[in-house]
């Protein structure tokens, strides 16, 4: 039992020393570990898009939440006009903005408004944002850096404070209605007020809507225009943060309400088929090209290496031993191969998500633990099924022949 243990890995350090050698100095046994990389990577980049999908992760962030009323559709809420109110926004939002697991909080008002250019005559309804702003946060897909921070109407509920009269306008904004940083607008509404634009921004609110003509203002003269001071009312709350367990007390701290996660908004994705057909299709696609260039490669490699087999042959080796060398062989190019896959499968996702954020302005693929071992089964697999070509080509030498030729 011992004496054939130690054949047996005499037989695995053989075979691995063979293809490393092999690989050095054969193009074939080189392309066929590269075949098994893109493989792997194809699964890995997939799979990360996919398991984004299905956990609802695609596109958003981790732990950033929507605090909108009870009963509102999550397919809607990301831009809901109309729909029911929120009440007492501001005491909210200073009540979670004092928890330091929030990093942002503001509530958002949504109002679609004719908006005029006096200068030059130019009317268009416009979709309003009333929001609190701060510095380095995005709304709308506005960054709100250029306006002032806090609420200054507010004036802790009097609504009488200073009107800054400041608007940040979308590109598509800017163009119909030929506003530019300095430009005077007027929003035609009861009371009538004019905005200041300090700046203007290319923005895209929905990759599914395009462009859209948006605004942001502040919230407090936003609800100044359209009467929202009343009951101090806004749309939605959305909460910016990091920290998951920030959700269940801001579910008591606002009653009557739903609390979405960002990743919520993806759920018809994650609940749908559609995650693992496209994890499915690029598992059959990689074990298939994987198993035919591995093994037409491998194959040609066998036969190259015709005279090798029939030397061990001659030397002693029996048929099983030569057998488990030319698997261990192809064997060993799969894994090379899969570990190889593995870098350029994270590189993919790193890319696939650079790529998404620039265009779409989110991630859409993650990296997962469970994606790394999948695509080295995947790789073992391949080397498996792979195997049987150069198996039968190596029984089928012809040893007597060989060694005379």
């Amino acid at each position: 039992m011992i004496d054939r243990g130690r054949r047996l890995v005499g037989l695995v350090g053989l075979g691995v020393h063979r293809t490393v050698e092999r690989a050095r100095r054969s193009r074939q046994v080189a392309f066929a570990a590269v075949g098994v990389a893109l493989a792997v990577m194809l699964v890995v980049t997939v799979g990360g898009i996919a398991l984004a999908l299905a956990s609802g992760t695609a596109g958003t962030g981790d732990a950033d939440y929507r605090v909108v009323p009870a009963g509102s559709s999550v397919e809607s809420i990301a831009v809901q006009v109309g729909g029911p109110k929120l009440g007492g926004v501001h005491a909210t939002t200073a009540e979670l903005a004092a928890d330091p697991r929030v990093e942002y909080v503001t509530p958002v008002e949504f109002q679609v408004l004719r908006v005029s250019n006096p200068a030059t005559g130019a009317s268009e309804f416009v979709l309003l944002a009333g929001v609190i702003p701060e510095r380095d946060a995005t709304v709308a897909g506005l960054s709100l850096s250029s306006l002032t921070p806090g609420d200054p109407h507010y004036a802790n509920g009097s609504f009488d404070g200073e009107w800054t009269g400041e608007v940040v306008v979308s590109g598509a904004t800017g163009e119909l209605l030929n506003a530019t940083p300095g430009t005077t607008l007027r929003v035609e509404a009861a009371p009538e007020r004019s905005f200041a634009v300090v700046d203007r921004q290319e923005a895209v609110l929905a990759p599914e809507l395009g462009s859209v003509p948006v605004a942001v203002v502040h919230l407090a003269e936003l609800q100044a225009v359209t009467g929202g001071t009343v009951a101090d009312q806004a749309d939605q709350i959305l909460v910016r943060t990091d920290d998951p367990s920030v959700r269940g007390d801001i579910e008591r701290i606002y009653p009557r309400t739903e609390v979405v996660a960002a990743g919520d908004l993806s759920g018809e994705l994650s609940r749908s088929s559609l995650p693992l057909a496209v994890a499915v299709t690029a598992l059959v696609t990689a074990l298939a090209v994987g198993t035919l260039l591995v093994g037409t490669t491998m194959g040609l490699a066998t036969v190259d290496d015709r005279r090798s087999v029939a030397t061990f042959a001659a030397v002693g080796f029996s048929e099983r031993s030569r057998v488990l060398l030319v698997l261990v062989e192809v064997l060993s190019v799969a894994v090379i191969g899969g570990l190889l896959g593995l870098v350029l499968g994270v590189w993919g996702i790193a890319l696939t998500n650079a790529v998404s954020g620039w265009y779409l302005g989110v991630p859409v693929a993650t990296v997962d633990a469970r994606l790394l071992l999948a695509g080295l089964a995947v790789s073992v697999l391949v080397g498996l099924l792979a195997a049987v070509y150069p198996l039968w080509l190596s029984r089928r030498t012809p040893v007597v022949e060989v060694l005379e030729s």
